[in-house]
């Protein structure tokens, strides 16, 4: 069939489904590989050729953007002007494909045809680059490459022929207890299992407001909203089909906890977060923030080790107020970059919205003023590398040496002292009335998607805590934890508050504001992208906006781990992605589109998707070889795409609309077989609100 002819269908094949999808589209949203070894491809960059005295790779110079795979061999000078020249070489082939700057169509730099000449030129310069290593030399690139980029999908993801030959796991799904005529919600846990969850210390100042509100809290979430919820929220990911069943199958007290604990350690654990902070740190290289492609790479890299290496986050902000020098060699001198304008006004505003939560404009003139005075002496200037631009400290004094802190507090600023050093000792203070309050309440937003003050970043007089006690209480345990942001992240995780359902039990106006229930809100558009990628195995293709300097990301790599803001897709355009212009958190629009729906629902794209799925069929004739018949086929497949997509059992209803679909003689007008059925169940899932947010 024509995809013409496939479009015309459309509507008339999904008839069927209408009801089904209504049964699944309620209450959670407030608003409406197959797996092979990443090749080592260089991302081409229009990058001028160094002169022949100076070699590419010196000790002292930044890798070009795309060899960054070669930092840490250790290479002989030979190989290295080699090495320049093969990479060279193959930027002169690449400016055969540059897009005129004068086109007006945008998305010509996403032609299939200039993507697939690229990628050519980059297999034949990486077959190139490997003549010229050893064998030793290949074989650590190879483990390099594995540890920071495969470790982050290294997960026990076993095949569905692996799944499905597993007797015990085919046992489980016969043996659902979902699959009982009485009913009970997926979705919480019974009071009396409600009752077993442990509180802890955040648990207290939730309870005695809603207490002295009258507002009922929710019941505690079910194992499976749990397990889906915190792997979306800490790892930016969905648990595999292995990972959901062995929790839910898992009767040790302590699970949730251990999983937190799990979670934590996690390689993805660290991209995803990367990703939160390159958004309020305005990581990108294109206009307006220009902070070119290798400073971006080099930007997220420290942003990417700090969450690693759990960085103290006091010591994390004050490196980056006193970020000087090369950007390329120190990373933190890009925060002084990641700015629309450079005057010390633009500056202060940077450093308000970053560190104090505040936005700069609420304050008086001279308040402003006072604040910019700070970074009047922030200085930039070029070097005679390729957009390397060094940031410094202009030692010219103050023309008054007396500047007042955004407290209130009088300093004198000697003529020999950086003016930022005295505002860095301020900020991260204890006793600093913005800082830490900042920090819990956007951590606060990141995890429930509404912050105590909210919107995050816009604290004033006039825009009040919504709990004012639990927000000193987070401080007082971020400044104990000496600002470990693992182990207060481990807090919220473990509360009450966290893990209730996000079915209310109230109509109170204020039972969302003050944490009566889990706010359900839309996942992020990476994530979302992502779990296609996981559940479809679809491979997504990326490329920037501005074609100069191209940059191209492989075909493999998740969506979160993408370091630069202008690196884009249509999909992320459309779901919300931020565009890391301003670094306000309200620059990601968490509400659900009309343009999403469409997609959603009636996308040549989407269908195309789900129906060449190689995931999808595997899972499919892997339940046909286990099932004893037509109907037990049938039902394992149902439960696997519950579990795939769901991340849960259906419930008996479910599989009994779903085997209504079966029914040859209720929809005799439309002859269907199992694997179409299979897809508009899959599509049908994908709509809904259970899929979409975080619940």
């Amino acid at each position: 069939m024509q995809n013409s002819e496939k479009q015309s269908t459309l509507f008339w094949v999904s008839i069927p489904m209408i009801f089904f999808m209504l049964f699944f589209s309620g209450g959670f949203c407030a608003d409406e590989k197959k797996d092979t070894t990443p090749t080592i491809s260089p991302t081409p960059q229009s990058v001028p050729t160094p002169p022949a005295s100076k070699p590419l790779l010196s000790p002292l110079s930044p890798l070009k953007t795309g060899l960054e795979f070669l930092e840490g061999v250790a290479l002989t000078e030979e190989q290295k002007l080699n090495i320049s020249n093969v990479y060279d070489e193959s930027q002169q082939k690449i400016t055969q494909f540059r897009i005129p700057p004068k086109t007006e169509d945008k998305e010509i730099v996403r032609n299939r045809d200039v993507l697939q000449k690229i990628r050519q030129v980059q297999q034949e310069t990486f077959a190139e680059i490997q003549k010229i290593l050893t064998e030793q030399q290949k074989e650590e690139i190879i483990q390099r490459i594995r540890m920071n980029f495969i470790q982050v999908s290294s997960r026990e993801e076993l095949s569905p022929f692996q799944l499905f030959a597993d007797p015990i796991f085919v046992a489980n799904l016969r043996a659902n207890p979902e699959n009982t005529d009485e009913w009970r919600s997926p979705f919480e846990l019974s009071e009396a299992e409600s009752e077993q969850i442990p509180a802890n210390i955040i648990d207290k100042p939730v309870l005695n407001i809603l207490t002295q509100k009258q507002i009922t809290p929710a019941i505690i979430c079910s194992d499976a909203v749990f397990l889906r919820r915190v792997y979306l929220d800490v790892i930016g990911t969905l648990p595999t089909v292995k990972e959901t069943t062995d929790f839910l199958n898992n009767k040790q007290p302590n699970k949730r906890s251990s999983l937190i604990d799990t979670l934590l350690e996690r390689p993805e654990f660290v991209e995803y977060w990367a990703l939160k902070w390159g958004d309020t740190l305005r990581v990108k290289a294109e206009f307006p923030i220009r902070l070119w492609p290798n400073g971006a790479m080099v930007y997220h890299r420290w942003i990417r080790d700090s969450v690693r290496s759990n960085k103290p986050i006091d010591v994390f902000a004050r490196e980056l107020l006193l970020g000087t020098g090369s950007n390329f060699r120190n990373p933190p001198a890009n925060f002084y970059r990641a700015v629309q304008n450079r005057d010390p006004n633009s500056i202060a505003e940077a450093v308000a919205l970053t560190f104090l939560g505040v936005r700069l404009e609420h304050w008086h003139k001279e308040k402003q003023d006072q604040m910019s005075v700070f970074f009047s002496r922030v200085g930039y200037k070029d070097s005679a590398e390729w957009k390397e631009e060094i940031v410094y400290w202009n030692d010219k004094p103050l023309e008054l040496p007396e500047v007042i802190l955004p407290d209130g507090q009088k300093v004198r600023v000697a003529e020999d002292q950086d003016p930022r050093q005295i505002f860095a000792d301020w900020l991260v203070t204890p006793q600093n009335p913005w800082f830490t309050k900042n920090l819990v309440n956007r951590i606060w937003f990141w995890v429930f998607g509404r912050g105590i003050v909210h919107e995050p970043d816009d604290f004033r007089e006039d825009n009040l805590p919504s709990n004012p006690e639990l927000l000193n209480l987070l401080v007082s345990e971020l400044v104990q934890s000496r600002y470990d942001f693992r182990q207060f992240l481990r807090l919220i995780l473990n509360s009450r508050t966290y893990q209730l359902s996000s079915i209310p039990r109230t109509t109170h106006p204020e039972a969302e504001l003050l944490c009566a229930f889990y706010p359900s809100h839309q996942v992020e558009a990476e994530v979302l992208q992502d779990m296609f990628r996981q559940i479809l195995g679809v491979n997504i293709q990326y490329a920037s906006d501005v074609p100069e300097p191209f940059m191209y990301i492989p075909d493999w790599r998740r969506t979160i781990m993408i370091a630069d803001g202008s690196i884009t897709s249509p999909f992320l355009e459309t779901f919300g992605r931020p565009t890391r212009d301003s670094g306000v958190e309200s620059d990601r629009n968490p509400n659900a589109t009309v343009a999403q729906r469409m997609f959603l629902i009636n996308s040549s794209e989407m269908m195309q998707w789900i129906e060449n799925s190689w995931r999808l069929r595997n899972a499919a004739n892997a339940a046909s070889n286990a099932g004893k018949n037509s109907e037990e086929r049938r039902i394992l497949m149902l439960h696997y795409l519950w579990l795939t997509i769901l991340t849960r059992y259906p419930t008996s209803h479910e599989i009994n609309m779903a085997k209504a679909l079966f029914d040859q003689k209720l929809f005799s007008q439309i002859k269907k077989n199992d694997t179409v059925i299979y897809q508009d169940l899959i599509w049908t899932l994908f709509n809904t609100k259970e899929f979409l947010c975080k619940h």
